[in-house]
């Protein structure tokens, strides 16, 4: 499991960026208490689906 420092260290992005992901339901997340977590083997999948969206 990541949290959201892990998470936009290991993509690159800002703070925010990070944060904005779960919510929007860009990538897929546990929330334990107040905390996002992030399973790690859903980061292939955000990646994937970021760089190959489905055409619509």
């Amino acid at each position: 499991m990541m949290d959201i420092g892990q998470i936009y260290e290991v993509l690159g992005v800002t703070t925010k960026t990070g944060y904005k992901l779960p919510k929007n339901g860009e990538i897929e997340y546990l929330k334990i208490q107040k905390a996002y977590r992030i399973p790690k083997a859903h980061i292939p999948r955000y990646l994937k689906s970021a760089c190959f969206p489905l055409a619509e």
